[in-house]
């Protein structure tokens, strides 16, 4: 049955990703977009995916995943989830092999209690095809108007021990077992990096001259409570798009 529940899965994946179940994308993606309040505030995250595990499989960041805290296990409508695509402003200078990605992440949502749901991210190395998710589930709620900092998302693959939440799904197997991400897990932090970040948003999206950015720091993330969501029942998940079926 669980098999049977991954494959399902890793189709949605697929579907999400080439845009057949409607990515959203970014803010500021065009030099002539505005700081319009109208869809609700900016907010601007920074995260760095890097495979310690596997180095020589170094996943590129595909998506944002975030959803309403009132959607419900099986709500995939884009009101109860938003999966943003990260576009090609938001990578940032690589840096040495085995040093990752680095990303200005922007979102757009109206004001209210949201969940930060996780990260998907690829690797595409011939013959293999890897991908990965970072499960962050971290409640946040956006209020007032402006641009808002939500800090730096670090994700760090490091080898599995015991029944650790995965860093992917485990089919197709050769490839998610050679990538790392079924015999992978996730260290993540949540980081205060407001003065690099702040420069390194303004250098790039000239529409945020002059603006005020204000913080509002995501939680800490809480390993023990992500490890719960993975053993969870499926039917009990938020977030099940697209970990439902990391087991």
């Amino acid at each position: 049955m669980r098999k049977g529940m991954a494959q399902v899965f890793a189709v949605i994946v697929s579907l999400v990703l080439t845009g057949c179940l409607g990515a959203t994308r970014m803010p500021l993606h065009e030099s002539t977009e505005t700081l319009d309040d109208a869809g609700g505030p900016l907010l601007l995250m920074t995260a760095t995916i890097r495979n310690d595990y596997r180095p020589s499989f170094q996943p590129k960041l595909l998506l944002v995943h975030v959803e309403k805290t009132t959607a419900k296990p099986r709500d995939n409508s884009r009101e109860g989830k938003i999966n943003f695509a990260v576009d090609d402003l938001a990578p940032l200078a690589a840096g040495t092999p085995g040093s990752g990605g680095h990303y200005l992440l922007r979102m757009r949502l109206p004001p209210g209690p949201y969940r930060v749901c996780g990260m998907t991210s690829r690797i595409k190395a011939f013959p293999f095809i890897g991908t990965f998710f970072a499960p962050l589930q971290i409640a946040h709620s956006i209020e007032g108007s402006g641009v808002f900092y939500l800090g730096h998302v670090e994700a760090i693959v490091r080898e599995r021990q015991g029944d650790e939440f995965r860093a992917g799904q485990v089919t197709p197997y050769i490839d998610q077992l050679t990538t790392g991400a079924a015999g992978g897990t996730f260290d993540i932090t949540i980081s205060d990096r407001f003065e690099t970040d702040e420069k390194a948003f303004r250098e790039r999206f000239r529409q945020l001259a002059g603006v005020e950015i204000k913080r509002t720091i995501l939680a800490p993330f809480d390993r023990a409570a992500v490890q719960k969501w993975f053993e969870s029942p499926y039917t009990r998940k938020s977030c099940v798009l697209p970990a439902a079926a990391l087991k």
